[in-house]
Parts: C-alpha cells; sequence; structure tokens
C-alpha cells in the first residue's frame, strides 16, 4: 500500500508478456505516470534511511514535487478534521 502501489502493480502486468525494450520505454508505455517527475520524486523521498512523512501527514501536511511543504487535498485530510470536532463528555 502507498502512493504508487497500483502504478507498480499495473505496470508489473503490462511488462509480463512483452518484448525486450528497455526500462525506461517499458515503464513508460505501460503507464504516462512513469513519464512524470512527480512519480519519480515520491520514490526519491520515501527511498531515504529516513523521512518525514508520518510526522508532515499527522498534520495533513506532505512534500509536494518541488520539496516544499504544502497542505494535502481536503479529499484526504483527516487529522485537523478530527481535531475540530467538538469533545464529548464523558459520563462521571
Amino acid at each position: 500500500d502507498g502512493p504508487m502501489a497500483e502504478l507498480v502493480v499495473e505496470t508489473a502486468e503490462e511488462l509480463r508478456d512483452g518484448e525486450p525494450i528497455t526500462l525506461r520505454e517499458a515503464f513508460g508505455e505501460a503507464d504516462r505516470d512513469w513519464n512524470e517527475v512527480e512519480t519519480w520524486a515520491v520514490f526519491k523521498k520515501l527511498s531515504g534511511h529516513y523521512t518525514d512523512s508520518y510526522f508532515l501527514a499527522a498534520a495533513d501536511l506532505e512534500r509536494g514535487p518541488d520539496g516544499g511543504v504544502q497542505g494535502v487535498d481536503d479529499d484526504e485530510a483527516i487529522y485537523l478534521f478530527l481535531q475540530s470536532l467538538p469533545a464529548t463528555e464523558t459520563p462521571d
């Protein structure tokens, strides 16, 4: 599971029965997203020994393709939404 998991699986299925070509060509032909800088930026961002992705996610933030910190899309935000809900009282 992860931001690129579906793309990796779909590409592997496309490559299973093809003619030998370079990986760059194969991936690009299987799915145009492999030709995008943003796709490779995700792999680079998450390939180090340490990443800040979990800390950023805790505040509904992420690193953009340029490496800067940005808010996640509204349909992906959850933590700050939960914090905005009123606290419920518990019986004594």
